[in-house]
């Protein structure tokens, strides 16, 4: 056996200002002003894109030229007479380091033949 029971609420309005209060609005209204900012920043960052992208495309069809091109011909013309003369010190400086050790040798032989002559009883005239 069961009895129903029946409950009345007769001030429900009340009880749900005291039991729930929303705080999510402030939230949502907070993630707005972000995302609105964001839209901004954004935004702004493309008209400068855009900007950026105009000025250097004028820039391409001006036809820049780069006045350093005569002096790139010119470093590089120093650099190549600079590699000949090297080229040619070298060359040069080889043959005569080569003569230069022959010549030392020929006088150290001497030195040697000349102090063994003595060695051996040879005499000055």
């Amino acid at each position: 056996m069961t009895e129903a029971a029946s409950v009345k609420i007769e001030n429900l309005s009340e009880l749900a200002d005291v039991t729930h209060k929303c705080t999510s609005q402030e939230l949502l209204t907070d993630i707005r002003i972000s995302q609105a900012r964001t839209e901004e920043t954004i935004i702004n960052l493309s008209n400068f894109v855009q900007e950026l992208s105009g000025k250097f495309e004028s820039l391409i069809q001006s036809g820049h030229k780069c006045y350093q091109d005569e002096q790139v011909r010119r470093n590089t013309a120093a650099i190549e007479y600079l590699k000949e003369e090297v080229h040619r010190w070298q060359g040069q400086r080889k043959w005569e380091d080569r003569l230069w050790n022959i010549g030392q040798a020929v006088l150290v032989a001497v030195i040697v033949a000349l102090v063994l002559w003595f060695m051996k009883g040879g005499q000055i005239i």
